[in-house]
């Protein structure tokens, strides 16, 4: 049987990364979807940074968050629902952070 229980302090840092993807992507969303633009782009990357989201797979030894690949998974759906390019930016990082 499937366990579908979130990972401790899951169900918060996904409202967190809610609350930034409604906050830094929704406003702009359609405007990037009509002309990509890198540099907002990385400024909403920079931005996640001061949630830790780019670090949230790295060990809280080496000054990550510590988080399990389920809760990086559900962070990526949950920036995927407003916008999926975005959602491959964070993807991409945290991939190559395992």
């Amino acid at each position: 049987m499937l366990d579908k229980r979130m990972p401790d302090g899951a169900a918060e840092i996904v409202e967190v990364c809610r609350e930034f993807r409604q906050k830094e992507v929704e406003p702009i969303v359609l405007e990037l979807d009509g002309h990509p633009d890198p540099a907002r782009v990385r400024a909403i990357y920079e931005s996640s940074s001061e949630l830790g989201i780019p670090s949230m797979l790295v060990s809280e030894a080496a000054g990550g968050g510590g988080q399990s690949e389920l809760t990086a998974a559900l962070v990526l759906d949950e920036m995927a629902f407003s916008c999926p390019g975005i959602a491959c930016v964070f993807a991409h990082h945290l991939a190559a952070s395992l």
